[in-house]
């Protein structure tokens, strides 16, 4: 009989939707990325350079049947996850995790590999898997595995250069290009006097965005890439609000500064399932942090952290926890994204109502009971009011939360500010 195989999608780039911009024509501006052996990948700016990615339905179902992995065993799945990946692969998130998703035994899986930047040249990656449940509402059984591989686990990292890393594992070795993106201003839009840009930065949902600063009041907020192919079709609400067909990213278009779009909201069934489309939170700059000064924003945005925060935000005195950049908030229906641009008009500093936003629904959702540590993307279960419009991500899996927080369900973190997520196991 025959043997009914795994199904493993690598998202290189989102299901590549990425070949498919609804909206603009912008010119590529992104370095190329050198291959190993001095060649150029293709621009993922380019929206010529890529074919479409086809998921077939015959491949899911077979996957969802076979039994042939044992999903508790980390080293097992590690190596048929590695053993797939072809000679060369580009890590598109700038947080450096190369997600996939599996199917088998009857489940989902989300999981990822990443080279930190603060470990790989040590030799370390990290591995990280989840069962992934599509309807969060419900109460399932669910499991996280997540393991550091080095060294001593036969894993060899080898530095190339510096966006480039050979790993080796068994007899198998892949080529793993980073994603290499100029650190530089935005071109399409004027800064105001009172704002800085911090870094440029590439969403796993494909959406590249711009991370800036307003030194007056000491806030991030998120602005549309536009130099870069976007990769949702962003249809008008209102004469000052796009929405993402695909994404449900809100973009509340600034146009006292050029037109600019900045990240308003996001829907909260992607924030409760942890998909690819819950923002950029979780994607800072890593292979840039000391040239960009990340460090020195995040002490300003968040005072808590100040002295307690490493140059790429993880905390030095909360093990195996970051922060993330949660300045956006999130909208359960149109009706409630609409009231919310209706508060943005006529605010004062729309800008600093759109990062203390989260905030705002913490203090308005009622205690809750402490949780026991669940299986995430991230971000996690929350750990009690740390800063506004912060949240913080925890690398450790399995790591209990250290406060209370509401909690709809095992899979559904509101996004109040803070939550706390899992970078190491982010396996979205």
């Amino acid at each position: 009989m025959r043997k009914i195989g795994t199904i493993v999608v690598l998202f290189l780039f989102i299901l590549g939707m990425g070949q498919h911009s609804g909206a603009v024509e912008p010119a590529p501006t992104a370095v190329p990325i050198p291959s190993a052996t001095g060649s150029q990948q293709p621009s993922i700016n380019d929206p010529t350079a890529f074919g479409s990615y086809l998921l077939r339905n015959q491949k899911w179902v077979e996957g969802l049947r076979s039994s042939k992995v044992d999903l508790e065993n980390v080293d097992e799945v590690f190596w048929h996850i590695f053993s797939q990946l072809p000679e060369q692969v580009t890590v598109y998130p700038t947080e450096n995790y190369y997600y996939f998703i599996l199917y088998v035994n009857h489940q989902q899986v989300w999981g990822n590999i990443r080279l930190p930047a603060w470990q790989r040249d040590d030799g370390i990656l990290s591995f990280a898997y989840f069962e992934f449940v599509d309807f969060p509402g419900e109460t399932y059984s669910s499991f996280t595995k997540h393991k550091m591989y080095g060294p001593n686990d036969g894993v060899g990292i080898k530095k190339v250069n510096r966006f480039t890393y050979e790993v080796a594992y068994k007899d198998k070795a892949v080529i793993f290009h980073l994603n290499q993106i100029p650190q530089e201003p935005p071109k399409l839009f004027p800064l105001h006097s009172d704002e800085q840009f911090v870094q440029r930065v590439f969403d796993e949902s494909g959406f590249q965005f711009f991370l800036l600063f307003n030194t007056t009041k000491n806030y991030f907020f998120w602005a549309l890439n536009e130099e870069a192919p976007v990769p949702d079709t962003l249809e008008p609400v209102a004469h000052d609000l796009l929405l993402g067909k695909i994404s449900g990213f809100a973009f509340w278009l600034d146009k006292a500064h050029g037109g600019r779009k900045i990240l308003a909201s996001i829907s909260r069934s992607h924030a409760s399932r942890n998909d690819y489309f819950d923002g950029p939170f979780d994607q800072s700059a890593d292979n840039y942090a000391l040239e960009t000064n990340f460090k020195k924003y995040i002490e300003l945005a968040y005072p808590y952290t100040k002295g307690n925060v490493d140059d790429y935000g993880n905390l030095v005195k909360l093990e195996s926890q970051r922060v993330g950049i949660t300045a956006y908030s999130i909208h359960q229906t149109r009706a409630d994204l609409l009231t919310f641009i209706e508060r943005l008009r006529k605010a004062d500093d729309p800008y600093y109502l759109i990062f203390n936003s989260r905030n705002e629904l913490f203090k308005k959702s009622p205690p809750a009971a402490k949780v026991p540590a669940t299986s995430f993307k991230t971000p996690q279960p929350s750990a009690g009011v740390l800063a506004p419009a912060a949240t913080t991500r925890s690398g450790s899996p399995t790591a209990p939360p250290v406060g209370v927080g509401p909690l709809p369900s095992q899979q559904t973190p509101l996004m109040e500010s803070p939550s706390v997520s899992t970078p190491e196991a982010a396996g979205k």
